[in-house]
């Protein structure tokens, strides 16, 4: 059995998504934190991981591992780049617990402390297909093969606008009522036509 597949891990998978989801200061939590909240021994916790880093980053590259998973999956069933593109958007309104978590993974992920050098490490040693980058490298593919997106630009400048209207549809998405003066249908309706208007041929 791999350790994912444990019910023990899994646990503490969900405990660490919880605390996460509840702006815990990561840096700050015992590994006796995780555990409790996981509804398990602190020894168990140590029969599967190194260390509390070890267990948070596990944590979050096996939500992310999911999240692009279930992702690829269902753009691969859409056609053009506008129905993938509106998938993407359309998976961020459900707002299940590993999705609302994922600005926070990602912000995680940039920082400077021994959690986020081990995410790092770890994001550079998975298979690229697994990645939040080739999920959104395969939407630019699409927008350029219908020509919907502009081939006079690199890739790698593609890729980060169209990550960023989706990160700008998650922060809008995570202020929606704080500021409620658009229907979520229309903002997604001018992120895209600024997608195009910026990258458009």
């Amino acid at each position: 059995m791999r350790k994912e597949e444990n019910s023990k891990v899994q646990a503490l998978y969900r405990a660490v998504a919880t605390l996460i989801g509840e702006n815990a200061d990561l840096i700050a939590l015992k590994v006796s934190d995780l555990t409790e909240k996981a509804g398990i021994g602190k020894g168990t916790a140590y029969e599967y991981f190194s260390t509390k880093e070890d267990i948070i980053a596990s944590a979050i590259m096996f939500f992310t591992r999911s999240i692009v998973k279930k992702v690829r999956e269902e753009i691969a069933q859409r056609n053009s780049f506008q129905e993938k593109l509106e998938y993407v958007f359309s998976y961020v309104d459900q707002g299940q617990l590993e999705k609302s978590c994922f600005l926070k993974y990602l912000h995680i992920s940039m920082g400077q402390d021994k959690i986020a050098q081990l995410l790092q490490e770890r994001m550079c040693n998975e298979p690229e297909e697994e990645t939040p980058v080739h999920v959104i490298w395969e939407l630019v593919q699409c927008g350029k093969e219908e020509g919907v997106l502009s081939s006079q630009y690199p890739d790698s400048y593609l890729v980060s606008i169209v990550a960023s209207k989706i990160v700008v549809y998650l922060l809008y998405m995570g202020n929606v009522d704080k500021i409620n003066d658009m229907e979520q249908g229309e903002f997604k309706k001018l992120l895209f036509q600024g997608l195009l208007r910026e990258l458009g041929c």
